[in-house]
C-alpha cells in the first residue's frame, strides 16, 4: 500500500508521500531559544512575570538581557540564540516569546505540519492550516501509467509531463462506498510538485476521453 497527504485550496495542489510531511513547531519570528537550564525546576509562568518585570529596567537587547536575567536572578550560565521559523516538536529546549512574553518548553508548543521541496533554486515550506483542506489517502501500491510513446518520450500533454491512477483502498480511514480512483500527476520540471485529483470510475473514463486515451483498454487495466 502506499500513502498519501492530499493538501488543496482555491490556488495550490499538493500530492504528498505522507513520510514527507513533518511535524514541527511553530515558533515564528520573535523566539529565542535558551540552552544551559533545567526547565523541569522552573516554574515557567513565575519566570515569565520575573523576566517582564527585568526587561523593563534595561537597555539590553533581549538576547543579552535573558543571559543576564538567569545569571543575575537564578544564578544559572545560559546562552542564548534567536530560533528558526520552526523548531524541534522533540525537543525540551526552553524558548522566549519575545511577542508574546512568556516561556515555554520546545516541544510544548504550537505543533503544525509541514512540507518542504526544492523548487530547483530554493528550499519552499507550505504549512498546512486552516486555508487548507488535508485528505489521507491509502491506494493501492500498483498503479496504471498513462504515459504513452510520443516517439521521444513517455509521457501524458506535453513533454516531462505524466499521469498515475492508483485504487483508492481507504479515505480519510474509511473504505470508499464505491470504486475511487486517485490520478497523480507528476512533472519533471523544477518547482512543479505531484498534484493529485480524487475520482469515481465514471469521471477516470472522462478523463481518459479527454486526453485521448483508450477507454476499454485501461479501463480492463485498472479492473484486473
Amino acid at each position: 500500500m502506499k500513502t498519501f497527504r492530499l493538501w488543496r485550496n482555491d490556488a495550490w495542489n499538493y500530492l504528498i508521500d505522507d513520510n514527507e510531511v513533518e511535524k514541527v513547531v511553530l515558533l515564528g519570528d520573535w523566539s529565542v531559544a535558551i540552552e544551559g537550564v533545567n526547565t523541569e525546576s522552573l516554574d515557567l509562568g513565575d519566570v515569565s512575570e520575573k523576566f517582564d518585570a527585568y526587561f523593563t529596567e534595561t537597555d539590553e537587547a533581549v538576547v543579552d538581557a535573558l543571559e543576564s536575567f538567569f545569571r543575575d536572578k537564578l544564578g544559572v550560565e545560559v546562552s542564548t540564540e534567536y530560533t528558526e521559523y520552526y523548531g524541534d516538536a522533540e525537543s525540551s529546549r526552553l524558548i522566549y516569546d519575545i511577542e508574546n512574553k512568556n516561556f515555554y518548553v520546545e516541544k510544548d508548543g504550537h505543533v503544525v505540519e509541514i512540507y518542504r521541496f526544492w523548487d530547483g533554486g530554493n528550499w519552499r515550506t507550505v504549512e498546512l492550516d486552516e486555508c487548507w483542506t488535508d485528505t489521507h489517502i491509502v491506494a493501492d501500491s500498483d498503479y496504471i501509467s498513462l504515459d504513452e510513446w510520443n516517439g521521444h518520450d513517455w509521457v501524458t500533454g506535453s513533454v516531462g509531463r505524466h499521469q498515475q491512477i492508483y485504487r483508492i483502498v481507504e479515505l480519510d480511514g474509511e473504505k470508499p462506498s464505491e470504486p475511487t480512483f486517485l490520478l497523480e500527476e507528476t512533472s519533471q520540471w523544477d518547482g512543479e510538485e505531484p498534484k493529485g485529483y480524487i475520482m469515481t470510475l465514471s469521471e477516470v473514463v472522462e478523463h481518459l476521453k479527454e486526453i485521448g486515451r483508450d477507454v476499454d483498454e485501461y479501463m480492463e487495466a485498472l479492473n484486473r
